[in-house]
Protein backbone atom coordinates (compact mmCIF):
# COMPACT_ATOMS: atom_id res chain seq x y z
CA UNK A 1 0.00 0.00 0.00
CA UNK A 2 1.51 3.36 -1.03
CA UNK A 3 2.18 6.32 1.18
CA UNK A 4 -0.76 8.35 -0.20
CA UNK A 5 -3.30 5.70 0.86
CA UNK A 6 -1.78 5.38 4.35
CA UNK A 7 -1.88 9.16 4.73
CA UNK A 8 -5.57 9.25 3.71
CA UNK A 9 -6.46 6.46 6.19
CA UNK A 10 -4.60 8.21 9.01
CA UNK A 11 -6.38 11.48 8.25
CA UNK A 12 -9.79 9.75 8.32
CA UNK A 13 -9.00 8.08 11.68
CA UNK A 14 -7.94 11.37 13.23
CA UNK A 15 -11.10 13.05 11.90
CA UNK A 16 -13.34 10.30 13.32
CA UNK A 17 -11.70 10.47 16.77
CA UNK A 18 -12.02 14.25 16.76
CA UNK A 19 -15.70 14.07 15.89
CA UNK A 20 -16.37 11.61 18.71
CA UNK A 21 -14.42 13.73 21.18
CA UNK A 22 -16.27 16.90 20.19
CA UNK A 23 -19.73 15.37 20.18
CA UNK A 24 -21.47 15.86 23.54
CA UNK A 25 -23.24 12.84 24.98
CA UNK A 26 -26.88 13.64 25.79
CA UNK A 27 -27.87 12.72 29.34
CA UNK A 28 -31.27 11.16 29.84
CA UNK A 29 -33.92 13.66 30.97
CA UNK A 30 -34.01 14.03 34.74
CA UNK A 31 -36.99 12.51 36.55
CA UNK A 32 -38.68 14.84 39.05
CA UNK A 33 -38.10 13.80 42.65
CA UNK A 34 -41.83 13.34 43.32
CA UNK A 35 -42.20 11.06 40.27
CA UNK A 36 -39.16 8.99 41.21
CA UNK A 37 -40.42 8.70 44.79
CA UNK A 38 -43.85 7.61 43.56
CA UNK A 39 -42.31 4.96 41.31
CA UNK A 40 -40.16 3.64 44.14
CA UNK A 41 -42.83 3.68 46.85
CA UNK A 42 -46.09 3.26 44.97
CA UNK A 43 -49.41 4.73 46.08
CA UNK A 44 -51.97 3.84 48.70
CA UNK A 45 -55.03 2.31 46.97
CA UNK A 46 -57.51 4.21 49.19
CA UNK A 47 -55.88 7.66 49.40
CA UNK A 48 -53.75 7.95 46.25
CA UNK A 49 -50.83 9.19 48.37
CA UNK A 50 -47.28 7.88 48.44
CA UNK A 51 -46.98 4.65 50.39
CA UNK A 52 -44.15 2.27 51.20
CA UNK A 53 -44.40 -1.16 52.81
CA UNK A 54 -47.37 -3.20 53.94
CA UNK A 55 -50.82 -1.67 54.22
CA UNK A 56 -52.22 -1.56 57.76
CA UNK A 57 -55.62 -3.07 58.43
CA UNK A 58 -58.31 -0.41 57.76
CA UNK A 59 -60.24 0.77 60.82
CA UNK A 60 -63.68 2.40 60.88
CA UNK A 61 -64.61 4.25 64.08
CA UNK A 62 -68.19 5.32 64.80
CA UNK A 63 -67.78 8.92 66.00
CA UNK A 64 -70.37 10.94 67.86
CA UNK A 65 -71.35 14.25 66.23
CA UNK A 66 -73.79 15.65 68.76
CA UNK A 67 -73.12 19.12 70.15
CA UNK A 68 -71.92 17.67 73.49
CA UNK A 69 -69.30 15.60 71.62
CA UNK A 70 -67.74 18.47 69.66
CA UNK A 71 -64.94 19.16 69.17
CA UNK A 72 -64.06 15.53 68.49
CA UNK A 73 -60.64 13.93 68.62
CA UNK A 74 -58.75 12.36 65.72
CA UNK A 75 -61.07 13.26 62.84
CA UNK A 76 -58.33 15.45 61.36
CA UNK A 77 -56.32 12.27 60.74
CA UNK A 78 -59.15 10.22 59.19
CA UNK A 79 -58.64 9.39 55.51
CA UNK A 80 -62.33 9.02 54.67
CA UNK A 81 -65.32 10.33 56.61
CA UNK A 82 -68.85 9.17 55.80
CA UNK A 83 -71.50 11.41 57.38
CA UNK A 84 -75.08 10.12 57.62
CA UNK A 85 -78.11 11.04 59.73
CA UNK A 86 -78.75 9.01 62.85
CA UNK A 87 -81.53 9.48 65.41
CA UNK A 88 -82.33 12.91 66.80
CA UNK A 89 -81.87 14.59 63.40
CA UNK A 90 -78.11 14.76 63.87
CA UNK A 91 -75.44 12.95 61.90
CA UNK A 92 -73.00 10.30 63.02
CA UNK A 93 -69.57 9.94 61.43
CA UNK A 94 -67.97 6.75 60.14
CA UNK A 95 -64.28 7.73 60.26
CA UNK A 96 -61.93 5.50 58.25
CA UNK A 97 -58.22 5.22 59.03
CA UNK A 98 -56.18 3.58 56.28
CA UNK A 99 -52.80 4.69 57.61
CA UNK A 100 -51.17 4.65 61.04
CA UNK A 101 -52.38 7.08 63.69
CA UNK A 102 -51.79 6.63 67.43
CA UNK A 103 -53.74 9.62 68.77
CA UNK A 104 -57.07 9.60 70.59
CA UNK A 105 -60.23 9.07 68.48
CA UNK A 106 -63.79 9.76 69.58
CA UNK A 107 -66.15 10.12 71.28
CA UNK A 108 -67.22 6.68 70.05
CA UNK A 109 -70.91 5.92 69.61
CA UNK A 110 -73.11 2.99 68.68
CA UNK A 111 -73.52 1.17 65.38
CA UNK A 112 -76.44 0.91 62.97
CA UNK A 113 -76.77 -1.56 60.06
CA UNK A 114 -76.36 1.09 57.34
CA UNK A 115 -73.07 2.24 58.88
CA UNK A 116 -71.78 -1.32 58.93
CA UNK A 117 -72.57 -1.53 55.20
CA UNK A 118 -70.09 1.32 54.66
CA UNK A 119 -67.24 -0.89 55.87
CA UNK A 120 -67.76 -3.33 52.98
CA UNK A 121 -65.48 -1.57 50.51
CA UNK A 122 -62.33 -1.65 52.60
CA UNK A 123 -63.10 -4.56 54.91
CA UNK A 124 -62.38 -2.31 57.90
CA UNK A 125 -62.41 -3.45 61.51
CA UNK A 126 -65.31 -1.56 63.12
CA UNK A 127 -64.90 0.24 66.47
CA UNK A 128 -68.22 1.06 68.16
CA UNK A 129 -70.01 1.41 71.50
CA UNK A 130 -72.73 -1.20 71.25
CA UNK A 131 -75.42 -0.81 68.62
CA UNK A 132 -79.05 -1.29 67.72
CA UNK A 133 -80.36 -4.87 68.00
CA UNK A 134 -80.34 -5.13 64.20
CA UNK A 135 -76.73 -3.93 63.97
CA UNK A 136 -75.51 -6.32 66.65
CA UNK A 137 -77.27 -9.21 64.92
CA UNK A 138 -75.75 -8.21 61.58
CA UNK A 139 -72.24 -8.23 63.05
CA UNK A 140 -72.75 -11.83 64.09
CA UNK A 141 -74.43 -12.83 60.84
CA UNK A 142 -71.56 -11.47 58.75
CA UNK A 143 -68.91 -12.50 61.28
CA UNK A 144 -67.53 -8.98 60.86
CA UNK A 145 -64.33 -8.02 62.73
CA UNK A 146 -65.29 -5.43 65.34
CA UNK A 147 -64.34 -4.09 68.77
CA UNK A 148 -67.20 -3.09 71.08
CA UNK A 149 -66.38 -0.47 73.70
CA UNK A 150 -69.18 -1.38 76.10
CA UNK A 151 -69.04 -5.16 75.86
CA UNK A 152 -66.13 -7.53 75.29
CA UNK A 153 -63.84 -4.87 73.82
CA UNK A 154 -63.87 -2.50 76.80
CA UNK A 155 -60.13 -2.85 77.39
CA UNK A 156 -59.46 -1.00 74.11
CA UNK A 157 -61.41 2.09 75.19
CA UNK A 158 -61.28 4.64 78.00
CA UNK A 159 -63.62 7.24 79.49
CA UNK A 160 -62.75 10.93 79.64
CA UNK A 161 -63.80 12.30 83.03
CA UNK A 162 -64.12 15.85 81.70
CA UNK A 163 -67.19 14.88 79.66
CA UNK A 164 -70.44 13.14 80.51
CA UNK A 165 -71.48 9.77 79.10
CA UNK A 166 -72.33 8.84 76.40
CA UNK A 167 -70.11 11.58 74.97
CA UNK A 168 -66.85 10.55 76.63
CA UNK A 169 -65.72 7.16 75.25
CA UNK A 170 -62.42 7.14 73.32
CA UNK A 171 -60.02 4.71 71.69
CA UNK A 172 -56.99 4.68 69.39
CA UNK A 173 -56.58 3.18 65.94
CA UNK A 174 -53.65 1.08 67.14
CA UNK A 175 -55.69 -0.50 69.93
CA UNK A 176 -58.50 -1.36 67.53
CA UNK A 177 -56.10 -2.91 65.01
CA UNK A 178 -54.47 -4.99 67.73
CA UNK A 179 -57.77 -6.18 69.20
CA UNK A 180 -59.70 -6.72 65.98
CA UNK A 181 -57.26 -8.12 63.42
CA UNK A 182 -54.36 -10.51 63.06
CA UNK A 183 -52.01 -8.53 60.85
CA UNK A 184 -51.71 -6.31 57.79
CA UNK A 185 -54.66 -5.75 55.51
CA UNK A 186 -55.56 -8.64 53.29
CA UNK A 187 -55.10 -8.05 49.57
CA UNK A 188 -58.47 -7.10 48.09
CA UNK A 189 -59.36 -6.91 44.42
CA UNK A 190 -60.63 -3.37 44.36
CA UNK A 191 -60.56 -1.41 41.10
CA UNK A 192 -63.02 1.50 41.31
CA UNK A 193 -60.93 4.04 43.28
CA UNK A 194 -59.09 6.35 40.91
CA UNK A 195 -56.80 9.27 41.74
CA UNK A 196 -55.48 12.17 39.71
CA UNK A 197 -53.77 15.33 41.05
CA UNK A 198 -55.97 17.37 38.69
CA UNK A 199 -59.14 15.63 39.83
CA UNK A 200 -62.26 15.67 37.65
CA UNK A 201 -63.63 19.22 37.94
CA UNK A 202 -61.32 21.35 35.80
CA UNK A 203 -63.99 22.76 33.47
CA UNK A 204 -66.79 23.11 36.00
CA UNK A 205 -68.29 25.71 38.35
CA UNK A 206 -66.48 27.77 41.00
CA UNK A 207 -67.22 26.36 44.45
CA UNK A 208 -65.22 28.14 47.12
CA UNK A 209 -68.06 27.75 49.62
CA UNK A 210 -70.37 24.76 50.02
CA UNK A 211 -73.56 24.68 52.11
CA UNK A 212 -75.22 21.37 53.02
CA UNK A 213 -78.54 20.97 54.80
CA UNK A 214 -79.10 17.48 56.19
CA UNK A 215 -82.18 18.55 58.14
CA UNK A 216 -83.81 21.83 59.20
CA UNK A 217 -82.06 21.38 62.56
CA UNK A 218 -78.62 20.49 61.21
CA UNK A 219 -76.41 22.13 58.58
CA UNK A 220 -72.77 21.82 57.58
CA UNK A 221 -70.43 23.30 55.00
CA UNK A 222 -66.93 23.57 53.56
CA UNK A 223 -64.71 26.52 52.61
CA UNK A 224 -61.97 26.28 49.98
CA UNK A 225 -58.52 27.49 51.05
CA UNK A 226 -56.46 28.37 47.98
CA UNK A 227 -53.21 28.44 49.96
CA UNK A 228 -53.66 25.05 51.62
CA UNK A 229 -55.45 23.53 48.59
CA UNK A 230 -58.06 22.00 50.87
CA UNK A 231 -61.67 22.36 51.91
CA UNK A 232 -62.10 23.25 55.59
CA UNK A 233 -65.13 21.94 57.42
CA UNK A 234 -67.88 23.91 59.16
CA UNK A 235 -70.55 22.42 61.45
CA UNK A 236 -73.56 24.55 62.38
CA UNK A 237 -71.69 27.59 61.12
CA UNK A 238 -68.47 27.07 63.07
CA UNK A 239 -65.15 25.71 61.85
CA UNK A 240 -64.79 22.16 63.11
CA UNK A 241 -61.51 21.58 64.93
CA UNK A 242 -59.63 18.73 66.53
CA UNK A 243 -60.01 18.81 70.31
CA UNK A 244 -56.36 18.09 71.10
CA UNK A 245 -54.46 19.97 68.40
CA UNK A 246 -56.96 22.70 67.50
CA UNK A 247 -56.40 21.87 63.82
CA UNK A 248 -59.33 22.64 61.51
CA UNK A 249 -60.63 19.54 59.73
CA UNK A 250 -59.57 19.72 56.09
CA UNK A 251 -60.00 17.43 53.08
CA UNK A 252 -59.08 17.40 49.40
CA UNK A 253 -62.37 15.91 48.16
CA UNK A 254 -65.94 16.71 49.22
CA UNK A 255 -68.73 14.50 47.90
CA UNK A 256 -72.43 15.18 48.49
CA UNK A 257 -74.91 12.45 47.58
CA UNK A 258 -78.63 12.03 47.97
CA UNK A 259 -79.91 8.68 49.25
CA UNK A 260 -83.37 7.64 50.39
CA UNK A 261 -83.81 7.44 54.18
CA UNK A 262 -86.65 5.70 55.99
CA UNK A 263 -87.44 5.96 59.71
CA UNK A 264 -88.08 2.48 61.11
CA UNK A 265 -89.37 2.93 64.67
CA UNK A 266 -90.39 5.36 67.41
CA UNK A 267 -86.74 5.64 68.50
CA UNK A 268 -85.99 7.28 65.14
CA UNK A 269 -83.72 4.53 63.83
CA UNK A 270 -83.30 4.69 60.09
CA UNK A 271 -82.71 2.63 56.99
CA UNK A 272 -80.63 4.09 54.15
CA UNK A 273 -80.73 2.87 50.55
CA UNK A 274 -77.15 2.17 49.40
CA UNK A 275 -78.13 0.23 46.28
CA UNK A 276 -80.17 2.55 44.04
CA UNK A 277 -77.60 5.29 43.48
CA UNK A 278 -78.67 8.83 42.69
CA UNK A 279 -77.62 12.42 42.17
CA UNK A 280 -74.84 14.32 43.85
CA UNK A 281 -71.90 16.71 43.58
CA UNK A 282 -68.13 16.33 43.55
CA UNK A 283 -66.04 19.23 44.86
CA UNK A 284 -62.28 19.50 44.32
CA UNK A 285 -59.74 22.30 43.89
CA UNK A 286 -62.35 24.98 44.56
CA UNK A 287 -64.63 23.71 41.78
CA UNK A 288 -67.72 21.52 41.66
CA UNK A 289 -69.44 19.28 39.14
CA UNK A 290 -72.73 17.37 39.16
CA UNK A 291 -72.36 13.60 39.38
CA UNK A 292 -74.28 10.43 39.87
CA UNK A 293 -73.20 8.08 42.61
CA UNK A 294 -73.12 4.31 42.58
CA UNK A 295 -72.25 1.61 45.06
CA UNK A 296 -69.34 -0.24 43.49
CA UNK A 297 -67.75 -3.02 45.51
CA UNK A 298 -68.97 -1.41 48.72
CA UNK A 299 -67.75 2.12 47.91
CA UNK A 300 -70.11 5.02 47.24
CA UNK A 301 -68.33 6.61 44.30
CA UNK A 302 -68.84 9.60 41.99
CA UNK A 303 -69.71 8.54 38.45
CA UNK A 304 -69.90 10.56 35.23
CA UNK A 305 -72.79 10.63 32.76
CA UNK A 306 -70.87 7.96 30.81
CA UNK A 307 -70.78 5.61 33.82
CA UNK A 308 -67.06 6.20 34.38
CA UNK A 309 -65.79 6.44 37.95
CA UNK A 310 -64.38 9.94 38.41
CA UNK A 311 -60.90 10.39 39.88
CA UNK A 312 -60.33 11.83 43.33
CA UNK A 313 -57.52 14.18 44.24
CA UNK A 314 -54.95 12.28 46.36
CA UNK A 315 -55.61 12.91 50.04
CA UNK A 316 -58.65 12.89 52.30
CA UNK A 317 -62.32 12.59 51.34
CA UNK A 318 -65.53 13.58 53.14
CA UNK A 319 -68.79 12.03 51.89
CA UNK A 320 -71.99 13.78 52.99
CA UNK A 321 -75.12 11.63 52.63
CA UNK A 322 -78.31 13.69 52.67
CA UNK A 323 -81.92 12.45 52.63
CA UNK A 324 -84.44 13.21 49.87
CA UNK A 325 -85.47 16.47 51.55
CA UNK A 326 -81.87 17.59 52.09
CA UNK A 327 -80.31 20.37 50.02
CA UNK A 328 -76.96 21.74 48.94
CA UNK A 329 -75.71 24.94 47.35
CA UNK A 330 -72.31 26.28 46.34
CA UNK A 331 -70.53 29.17 44.67
CA UNK A 332 -68.07 32.00 45.25
CA UNK A 333 -69.66 33.79 48.19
Amino acid sequence: MNRRIWTRIGFMLILAVSMVACTSVEEPPSVPDEVREKEEKGTHPYTGELWEGELPTPVMVMVNNQKQARPQSGLHQADWIMEVLAEGEITRLAAFYFRDYDGKVGPVRSLRPYYLDLAEGSGAVVAHAGGSPAAMALLQERNWPHVDGIHRGRASFQRDGSRKAPHNLYTTVGKIRKAGSNGPMETREMNPLLFDPQGAVEEFDPASRIEIRFHRLYEAGFDWDQTEKRYFRRTQGELQRDRESGEVLGVENVIVIRASHRVLDTAGRREVDWTSGGEGMLFQRGLGRPIRWENRDGWLLPVSEDDDVLPLVPGKTWVNVIPDEGTWSYGDY
